[in-house]
């Protein structure tokens, strides 16, 4: 029973309709005072305005596609911004302002977010390596930067240490969260991704109080007090945080994607989220209980002050005004829920795969010629760089530490003038095949290398073609990525040989084609796009049935709020 009354206590706080004073408390906190257990609410009103901040900046971006940084900022941060206002909640102490959570959440996340960056140019490339390393890096930057907050915002109470370092934690997670945005979707340029863009930017969001966050405020809360350094609580959270975070990332390891790798994930989650919880318990008690004379002084908390106003939260909500007023609040906030959900609908009409129509072709150069609207362009990706004496005789080139990193070159091929951008790549494994000689895999080719003393060397320095453009009609330009296709070539981990992909991207010019592929019983396939997108039934639909409950919610707020006016 008491379960059931603390969570209907908690549901009526959530919901019910806030004063102004109310509002005015909890911006105003950072004065002092004597310690309050308040149930929070003002979190989920933050997550409804985010949410509809973020389906809007959709709407606005499948229009024009302008404001892209907004659009990823409002999904990176939709999910930190929401967790830090609950912890800011629940915090007990009126000693914390909000200015300064906001402080550590931006300054915090861009230092920890620059200090990862710098150490992401080591060469870590093998599995679980590769894991183990950027765990290292990410949850170093953040210990490091939580230290940091904590010095600049002098702040020693364990909450209060736990928020400022959850703050710094949330700040490098919307960041990171806003590249995986820009990284799946946006970065492809107009509504095509969108849908890839808003599913990332939504899971991630979720996953804030599971991962980033909860991890720098747990080391947070451990260097809390005096003389951390002389404690064992900042070691072990450390090498917590780092063990949970290396487990997280196992989807990443070719061997553990897929259905291998995501409950090793989830299980991290779930560890994560049961040690911050109990970690937030014991720190509100301890800070209740530190105020003597305060509001609190027993565990049930059944009588709460907010901002002045005295509620017992056993009784409250019992007149027909107050349980008409609560009813009113809920169904306004599900209608702004919905209503943002109904917006993502139609941003989603474009994604996913179109219906195609399929063309078979013996040839490659038959089906080149579709692809290229019959302009039978040709992309040497064999040609090998003209090393000139002087470097003024390429198109373009970089030079950097003494040393040449990308040449630009130009050449003509039937009638197209074709640019070749070549990058000096590092190389660090080194194989040995069956006679002893050792070779790297350098775009999907074994090239062979001398060896130093009858070793391997340790990293070895080759030209590999980057990007190749053309210019059609001069001034409309098709870049082709050697990185991506054409063809793809996956080099296997474990035995250094190159496999062929199925896709090809010679140029493709014509706007309907979306690809050409190996058939498996011989020549090629184009693939072109028909005139509706399968996913335009399902989004129709999905607009639909959250366009209805929008209206129905609100409706009910109509209804309700009237009753409560009346009484």
């Amino acid at each position: 029973m008491r379960i059931k009354q603390a969570l209907k206590n908690f549901a009526y706080q959530t919901f019910r309709p806030r004063s102004k004073e109310e509002y005015a408390e909890l911006f105003t906190r950072g004065r002092g005072g004597a310690a309050q257990k308040q149930y929070p609410w003002l979190y989920f009103r933050v997550f409804l305005a985010g949410l509809l901040m973020f389906a809007l900046l959709c709407i606005f971006y499948s229009v024009s596609f302008i404001n892209i940084f907004t659009l990823a900022f409002a999904g990176g941060f939709l999910g930190d911004l929401t967790f830090l206002v609950l912890l800011y909640e629940l915090y007990p102490g009126r000693d914390l302002s909000l200015l300064a959570v906001i402080f550590a959440l931006v300054c915090g996340g861009l230092i920890s977010t620059g200090y990862s960056t710098l150490l992401y140019g080591a060469d870590v490339r093998a599995p679980f390596a590769e894991q183990a390393y950027t765990a290292f890096v990410e949850e170093t930057g953040k210990a490091l930067t939580t230290v940091l907050m904590l010095l600049i915002i002098k702040k020693r109470s364990p909450m209060c240490c736990f928020i400022i370092g959850a703050a710094v934690g949330g700040g490098y997670s919307a960041f990171e969260n806003m590249w995986y945005m820009y990284a799946d979707g946006l970065a492809y340029g107009g509504a095509a991704n969108l849908s890839e863009a808003i599913s990332t930017g939504l899971w991630r969001s979720l996953g804030t109080p599971f991962s980033h966050a909860a991890w720098a405020g747990l080391f947070g809360w451990a260097i809390s007090g005096g003389k951390p350094y002389k404690k064992w609580q900042p070691y072990a959270v450390f090498a917590f945080d780092y063990i949970m975070h290396f487990f997280v990332n196992f989807p990443l390891i070719p061997m553990f994607a897929g259905w291998k790798g995501y409950p090793i994930s989830a299980v991290t989650g779930v560890l994560t989220i049961i040690l911050a919880a109990y970690v937030i318990v014991i720190s509100r008690r301890a800070e209740c209980c530190a105020e003597e004379g305060g509001i609190i002084k027993n565990s049930t908390y059944s009588a709460q002050n907010y901002g002045g106003i005295r509620i017992n939260t056993e009784e409250a909500g019992q007149s027909p005004s107050d349980r008409y007023g609560f009813t009113a609040n809920v169904f306004a906030m599900a209608a702004v829920f919905c209503f943002a959900f109904m917006l993502f609908g139609p941003t989603c009409v474009y994604g996913g795969d179109a219906r195609y129509k399929t063309y078979h072709f013996d040839t490659f150069e038959e089906a080149k010629l579709l692809a290229q609207d019959g302009l039978g362009l040709y992309h040497d990706e064999t040609r090998e760089m003209v090393e000139y004496e002087d470097l003024s005789q390429n198109y373009a080139y970089t030079y950097e530490n003494g040393r040449v990193t990308s040449v630009i070159q130009q050449a003509e091929f039937g009638g197209y003038l074709y640019t070749y951008e070549y990058i000096n790549v590092k190389h660090t494994n080194i194989y040995t095949d069956g006679d002893g000689r050792f070779f790297v895999m350098s775009a999907g080719k074994q090239v062979f290398v001398d060896g130093v003393d009858g070793q391997p060397p340790e990293e070895v320095y080759l030209w590999e073609l980057s990007w190749v453009w053309v210019e059609i009609e001069e001034s409309s330009y098709y870049r082709h990525s050697l990185a991506a296709g054409g063809p793809y070539l996956a080099v296997d981990e474990n035995t250094g040989l190159a496999t062929v992909g199925e896709v090809y991207y010679y140029f493709i010019i014509n706007p309907d084609v979306m690809g050409i592929s190996q058939a498996s019983g011989g020549g090629f396939d184009v693939r072109v796009a028909g005139s509706s997108p399968v996913r335009m039934v399902e989004s129709v639909v999905f607009t639909a049935v959250f366009g209805a409950a929008a209206i129905a919610c609100g409706a009910g707020y109509i209804v309700n709020h009237k009753k409560s006016r009346r009484m």
